[in-house]
């Protein structure tokens, strides 16, 4: 019996568990100079099914950088 359950246990737990990894260099500023570098960024999503779906959203990334000082706003 303890053998079912152990075995029972280990096919729903490597089941459920699972993991992704994601590659976020890409949202780094890229940046050899100090100051402040940044980006501003928009989007729009218009869905029309069963109901009417708009999205609209804006982000903005700024970054400053000095010789001894490193600070990311998002």
């Amino acid at each position: 019996m303890r053998y079912i359950i152990c075995c029972f246990l280990f096919a729903v737990i490597h089941k459920a568990s699972f993991a992704q990894i994601v590659n976020i260099e890409s949202q780094r500023i890229q940046s050899d100079t100090t100051g402040w570098p940044g980006n501003i960024g928009t989007g729009f999503l218009f869905e029309k099914n069963a109901i009417e779906v708009i999205n609209i959203n804006a982000n903005a990334h700024v970054e400053y950088k000095s010789p001894k000082v490193y600070i990311s706003y998002w």
